[in-house]
C-alpha cells in the first residue's frame, strides 16, 4: 500500500488521523523486506515528516531482524528443527497443525534458521499433544516463500509447554458435541459449528460460501466479536450499572479471543473492539481509522510475515475501503432511495414506516457492499484470478440471514442452562432456518452465475490501484467535510 497526496489533502488527513498514517508508513517499510518491486514506487511516497521516513525505515529494519533471509526451496527437501504448535485441524486420518519451527536447519546446508511460520503434517495414529513442543524431521510437500509445509517423518517430544490450546480443545469439541445433538440438520449443524469453533469447514460447504462469495463470513472476524459484546451488553445492563459494562465486556472479549485463537481477522477484530471499549471507559472518542491503524501496527510487531497472509490483507483492506468510501456512497445513493430520520418515520404509516425501514438498510447494506468491492474486486482478480457478479447480491442479503443464525445459536447456548425446552425450541426453529439459507447458497440459480476472470493483472498494478483508491477517497471525504460510520460497524 502506498501514499501519493497533494500536500495540503494528506496534512489535513494526517493531523485527524495520525495513528493510520504511522501504521501505513510501517506497513510500508516491511512491505519492501517481502515485497522488493514496491521500491520501484518509494518515489512516488510523500513524507511530510521526518517521523514518517524513520518509522519506514524502522519498518523495513525491524522486518529484517525479524526475518534476516527468506526460504527459497526446492520439494521435497529435508528439514530438522523443533516445531511449537498453535492449532491443529483433524481431517480424517490426518491432523494438520499450524504453528512456528524453531533453530531448524536444511539437509546439506550448515546454516541454521531462527524462526518460520509452518504447518505440519502428522498421521493421526501418531501420538500428539498440544502442549508440547516437538523435534521434527520432515519433508517439504509444497514450495513457499512465507510458510513451511511438513510432512513428518520423525517426531519426538521435546519440551513441555504452558498453553491453553488443550482447553481450547476440549471446550470446542463439547461445543460440537452440543451442537450436533440439537440441531438435526447435518448441513446446518456442520455449519454452525464451523462459526461456534471456528473450525475449517467441509470442502462443500467452503466451495459453496466461496462460489458466491460469502467466504468471509466464516472467518472469525469484527461481525462474530460485535455480535457477542451487543448480545452480552444487552443482557448486562438490565443488572449492572453502565459505568461497569464495559469493564465486563472486555473480560468476557478477551475470553473468546482466548477460546477462538489467533488468526489476522480475528486479532484485527480483537484489538480494535478492546480500544472501542477502553476508549468508552476513558470516555473518549472512537476513531475508527486511528483504531484500525492501531491493530495494523500491533500485528506487524507481533509477527510482520503476516503482511503475506492473505487473510490478513482482505481483512484490513475491507474494513479500510468501508471506512473511507462508505460516506460518499451512502450520500450519492441517498439522492435515489431517500434518507429519512426518526420524525419523517413518525409522520408515516406502518406499511411506510417498514417500507422505509427496510429501504434505507437497502442503502446502507449496499454501500458497504461496494465500498469493499471497489477497492477489493482488482486484488481478488490477482490472488484468486476470478470474481463472481453473484457475490455483489448475496452480499446485500445473506450477512442479515446468518446474523440472525448466530444471534439464534447463541440465545440457545444462553437458555441451555436456564431452560432447556426454551433452547431446544431456539434449536429447531434454527436448524430449520440455517438449512434453508445453506440450501439458497450451495445452489445459486445458474442463469446469474457470471465471472468475471483475468490473469492479466501484476502486483505492480494493484499498488498504482490502491494509490488511486486512497487518493479518491480521501479526495471525496474532504469534498463531504465528515466520516460517518454505519450503525453495525462500530465494533469493527
Amino acid at each position: 500500500m502506498v501514499i501519493f497526496f497533494h500536500k495540503k489533502i494528506f496534512s489535513h488527513f494526517y493531523k485527524n488521523h495520525t495513528f493510520l498514517i504511522f501504521s501505513i508508513f510501517f506497513l510500508l517499510g516491511i512491505s519492501l523486506k517481502f515485497y522488493f518491486t514496491l521500491i520501484l514506487f518509494i518515489p512516488f511516497v510523500f513524507f511530510p515528516s521526518k517521523k514518517l521516513f524513520f518509522i519506514f525505515i524502522f519498518g523495513y529494519l525491524y522486518a529484517l531482524f525479524y526475518y534476516p533471509s527468506l526460504l527459497y526451496l526446492q520439494t521435497p527437501t529435508t528439514i530438522q528443527g523443533v516445531f511449537y504448535p498453535h492449532s491443529t485441524i483433524a481431517h480424517k486420518k490426518t491432523l494438520f497443525i499450524k504453528g512456528i519451527l524453531k533453530n531448524f536447519h536444511i539437509s546439506k546446508e550448515k546454516k541454521r534458521y531462527k524462526s518460520f511460520p509452518c504447518t505440519l503434517k502428522i498421521k493421526n495414529n501418531r501420538f500428539f499433544s498440544s502442549n508440547l513442543s516437538y523435534y521434527v524431521e520432515g519433508i517439504t510437500t509444497s514450495k513457499t516463500r512465507y510458510n513451511l509445509y511438513l510432512e513428518a517423518k520423525k517426531i519426538t517430544p521435546y519440551k513441555k509447554l504452558k498453553n491453553i490450546i488443550p482447553l481450547r480443545s476440549f471446550v470446542k469439541k463439547k461445543i460440537k458435541k452440543n451442537i450436533k445433538k440439537n440441531v438435526k440438520s447435518k448441513k446446518a449443524s456442520n455449519f454452525l459449528t464451523t462459526l461456534a469453533t471456528a473450525t475449517s469447514p467441509n470442502k462443500f460447504l467452503k466451495f459453496s460460501f466461496k462460489r458466491v462469495g460469502l467466504e468471509h463470513i466464516m472467518a472469525i472476524s469484527g461481525l462474530h466479536f460485535g455480535i457477542i459484546t451487543i448480545f452480552f451488553f444487552i443482557i448486562l445492563r438490565y443488572f449492572i450499572p453502565h459505568f461497569k459494562i464495559p469493564f465486563i465486556l472486555i473480560i468476557i472479549i478477551n475470553i473468546y479471543f482466548l477460546y477462538i485463537g489467533k488468526s489476522p481477522s480475528t486479532l484485527r477484530a480483537y484489538i480494535t473492539i478492546q480500544i472501542a471499549l477502553i476508549a468508552q471507559i476513558l470516555n473518549r472518542k472512537n476513531n475508527p481509522l486511528n483504531t484500525l491503524g492501531i491493530a495494523l501496527f500491533f500485528q506487524l510487531i507481533l509477527d510482520p510475515i503476516y503482511i503475506t497472509a492473505i487473510g490478513f490483507q482482505l481483512s484490513f483492506l475491507s474494513v479500510f475501503g468501508i471506512l473511507l468510501i462508505y460516506p460518499s456512497l451512502n450520500n450519492f445513493l441517498s439522492n435515489f432511495i431517500l434518507k429519512r430520520n426518526k420524525n419523517d418515520l413518525k409522520a408515516l404509516s406502518l406499511t411506510s414506516k417498514c417500507a422505509a425501514i427496510l429501504l434505507n438498510y437497502f442503502r446502507e447494506t449496499l454501500s458497504i457492499t461496494l465500498s469493499v468491492n471497489i477497492l477489493l474486486i482488482p486484488i481478488l482478480l490477482f490472488i484468486f484470478h476470478k470474481f463472481s457478479i453473484l457475490s455483489l447480491i448475496y452480499n446485500i442479503f445473506f450477512p442479515p440471514l446468518i446474523l440472525i443464525s448466530l444471534l439464534l445459536m447463541i440465545f440457545s447456548f444462553f437458555f441451555y442452562i436456564i431452560s432447556p425446552s426454551i433452547s431446544l425450541f431456539l434449536n429447531i426453529i434454527n436448524s430449520y432456518f440455517t438449512k434453508f439459507i445453506l440450501h439458497v447458497i450451495s445452489y445459486p440459480p445458474k442463469n446469474l452465475e457470471f465471472f468475471i476472470r483475468t490473469k492479466n493483472i501484476s502486483l505492480e498494478m494493484i499498488y498504482l490501484y490502491i494509490i488511486i483508491f486512497f487518493y479518491v477517497a480521501i479526495l471525496l471525504k474532504y469534498k463531504n467535510n465528515y466520516l460517518v460510520i454505519p450503525k453495525n460497524l462500530h465494533y469493527f
